[in-house]
């Protein structure tokens, strides 16, 4: 077994968890929907959102939670708005 390996799933599934419910509570406050959220291996890139309406985010986010909030998931969840959510 890979430790590493066995860490980092489980920090991508706690990033989803909260990815998924914090992605839910902004987007009701804003009256958009998104179809999915997703967590992904980003390089260059925090999240982005579709026109498709997923969102997605890097798993890495996950060690900012606290800092989370107040920024990026709401400007997220608003940018629907410009996809015509």
């Amino acid at each position: 077994m890979d430790i590493e390996k066995v860490l980092v799933s489980f920090l991508k599934q706690e990033a989803l968890s909260f990815f998924q419910e914090t992605s839910k509570e902004y987007a009701e406050k804003l009256g958009v929907q998104f179809s999915k959220v997703a967590v992904r291996d980003n390089s260059t890139r925090w999240g982005s959102c579709s026109s498709a309406q997923h969102l997605s985010y890097s798993w890495r986010l996950g060690f900012a939670r606290c800092m989370l909030p107040g920024t990026l998931l709401p400007t997220k969840s608003r940018t629907f708005k410009i996809h015509g959510s």
